[in-house]
């Protein structure tokens, strides 16, 4: 009862051999294309986000000094090749019951600017210097801030009471890995 062994010499041959490897070969390397494709999206969306994050950092840090500080008026400021804003805050003035009295104390000024591809603030009163380091991006040279004030706000002193503050980042990642061209991010806000 026991069936006999069936031979079946009926295989593949090595050309169906042949044939069915070259198609798994391209279809394992469109399905590798496919997934190298995406880890590169992925890591460059992912520069693309920390640059941004970064850049609203250091406008966020600009716009927190401006509010602190709350200048009485802003002027441009040049030193060599170092360009930025001042921001200046007169003293208060000492009132004793009717007799109001400027105070003796100097004013209070801030600068904001670019310094070795880095915006610093430095309160010159305090002899304080802040840099806004970042980790993910470095400043290109066409980098700045600056002022934009309408004539009838300075009368006539060149300082302007108030205005528009514009900031461009020329954003450069850091990792020379990274497949990025350099991002210009432009912000800009009143005081």
């Amino acid at each position: 009862m026991n069936k006999p062994y069936k031979q079946n010499e009926q295989g593949l041959t090595l050309v169906e051999l042949l044939v069915t490897l070259t198609i798994s070969m391209i279809f394992a390397s469109t399905i590798y294309g496919v997934f190298i494709s995406g880890i590169n999206l992925y890591q460059q969306t992912s520069t693309i986000g920390n640059i941004r994050d970064e850049a609203d950092y250091i406008v966020t840090s600009i716009m927190n000094e401006f509010y602190n500080e709350e200048p009485d008026y802003v002027e441009a400021f040049q030193d060599g090749s170092t360009v930025g804003v001042k921001l200046i805050r007169n003293p208060d003035k000492k009132v004793d019951r009717y007799i109001v009295e400027e105070s003796d104390d100097p004013p209070t000024e801030v600068i904001i600017s670019i310094v070795n591809d880095t915006f610093t603030i430095e309160n010159t009163s305090k002899n304080e210097i802040t840099t806004l380091n970042t980790n993910a991006l470095q400043l290109g040279d066409n980098s700045y801030i600056t002022i934009d004030c309408p004539n009838r706000t300075t009368n006539g002193t060149g300082r302007c009471y108030q205005g528009l503050v514009e900031i461009k980042i020329e954003a450069i990642p850091t990792r020379q890995t990274d497949d990025v061209d350099p991002i210009l991010l432009n912000s800009s806000f009143g005081f």
